[in-house]
């Protein structure tokens, strides 16, 4: 058909009022013809011999298509964008709806659609998204789009989403007896996964981003008490790796930063410990096919893949050290750090590296192989020094590995350490505290730390 619209009831070119008709450039509107009352379309020959196909004229009771040409595609070609209804009035209603939304936010990124779903979405902001993080957040992350978003409000259109589904979701997860921090952590996941999809083009409900979150339930972290840590400590010095429970009281070290601790960062001559890398695992990923594209190599698991790499964002510092086993940054600038070694841990520490040394130079390895430990290994080791201890959180439960560095913040703390000098020692990114200051501090900081664990001697 030709002209910018076509507003009769047939296929030939409208001769109805100029009136009716949409401005030229505000886009086109047409019949679709898919009733089943109306004629089919006939081959007819017009004077000069040209042959074209032409329906009869009827009155068409099918649907309506409206088409506004919104510049071009990537290859150069007219873009057009369509909107559909039952009647012309409909259509012409919806194209300038659609005409103000582009004069306002733009053309939509090609490839969006009104009609996308959650679920669609995530298929393509999750790959995105991992190249953007760090690997611990992107396995946390996408196990809350795959467990909680995705069953809870997967089918619902990106375009429709209202604050009643927000809520719905946290109500799935607290009914699911999970705690308010989780149910508000997954809220966050949400509007990061919906704030990426309305930066591409995608229209998202602004009133969606407003709902307040759950507030975070109280956690029943704490220090050890002084009588449990040292019966902790006693049945931890029958271990050969007795060095290691006590790095965790005397030094505060994180799960990962034990792990990942070698001897070359160790200096016995200065006394200190050089807090530089983690142990963690990468997860592989497909290496024979673009970002955000199915793979090509024919295999499904990534770990199959001919070409596999490993999934991380881009700039992220990584050192393999075994298979999927790499030694990563710390997750913050003021994670790391030098700390100031005790008299006790270091006696400790050159006991057990007399005692077998590891292929990978780690300090902490399975004895078995010198290979690195898991965290199931490394906690399965802490909770049977507690049961051997008789050690119980007042809730019943025993302590987890952090509550560790929780008594060497707290009796910091008690011997009136400087909270600066404090977050120094504990990695933390709370203030202002710098890998520098604690260089220039460390007589300070060796005798607050001598001071604060001959407590748990």
């Amino acid at each position: 058909m030709h002209g910018d619209i076509a507003t009769g009831h047939c296929c030939r070119r409208s001769t109805v009022s100029k009136e009716r008709r949409v401005a030229y450039g505000t886009g086109s509107v047409y019949p679709i013809h898919d009733h089943p009352d109306c004629p089919p379309s006939e081959w007819v020959t017009d004077e000069t011999g040209k042959r074209a196909r032409v329906r009869p004229p009827h009155t068409c009771k099918g649907h309506w298509r409206g088409a506004l040409m919104a510049g071009t595609t990537a290859n150069g070609t007219p873009r057009r964008i369509s909107v559909y209804g039952s009647s012309e009035a409909e259509v012409k209603r919806k194209l300038r709806v659609k005409r103000r939304e582009v004069e306002t936010h733009g053309a939509p990124t090609a490839g969006v659609r009104a009609s996308t779903t959650v679920n669609a979405w995530s298929e393509t902001w999750l790959p995105i998204y991992q190249t953007r993080v760090t690997p611990n957040t992107y396995r946390t992350d996408a196990s809350i789009v795959r467990k909680w978003i995705l069953p809870t409000i997967g089918g619902r259109r990106l375009a429709e989403l209202t604050p009643a589904d927000v809520r719905t979701l946290t109500r799935r997860i607290i009914d699911a007896g999970k705690s308010t921090t989780t149910a508000g952590y997954a809220q966050s996941v949400l509007m990061r996964l919906c704030k990426a999809a309305a930066l591409e083009g995608h229209q998202v409900p602004q009133r969606v981003f407003l709902v307040p979150r759950p507030e975070k339930a109280k956690h029943d972290r704490k220090d050890i008490p002084l009588d449990q840590a040292r019966r902790i400590l006693k049945v931890a010095s029958l271990r050969e790796d007795y060095s290691r429970w006590l790095a965790g009281f005397y030094g505060g070290l994180r799960q990962g930063e034990a792990l990942g601790m070698e001897w070359d960062r160790v200096d016995f001559k200065a006394h200190t410990m050089l807090v530089s890398w983690q142990m963690q695992r990468l997860s592989y990923k497909h290496g024979c096919c673009k970002k955000a594209q199915p793979p090509t190599c024919g295999k499904r698991s990534a770990a199959s893949c001919p070409a596999r790499g490993f999934a991380m964002p881009d700039g992220y510092e990584a050192r393999q050290a075994h298979l999927t086993w790499h030694w990563v940054r710390p997750k913050s600038r003021a994670g790391e750090r030098v700390l100031p070694m005790a008299p006790k841990l270091e006696e400790a520490l050159l006991e057990w590296r007399d005692a077998g040394p590891s292929p990978l130079g780690l300090v902490w390895a399975r004895p078995a192989d010198g290979l690195p430990w898991d965290k199931h290994g490394d906690g399965d080791a802490w909770r049977s020094i507690q049961e051997q201890a008789g050690a119980r959180h007042p809730a019943g439960r025993l302590y987890t590995g952090h509550e560790m560095r929780h008594t060497t913040a707290n009796l910091l703390r008690a011997e009136g350490t400087p909270e600066e000098v404090i977050t120094a020692m504990m990695g933390h990114a709370s203030l202002a505290s710098t890998q520098a200051y604690l260089h220039a501090d460390m007589d300070r900081a060796r005798a607050a730390l001598l001071k604060a664990t001959a407590a748990l001697d």
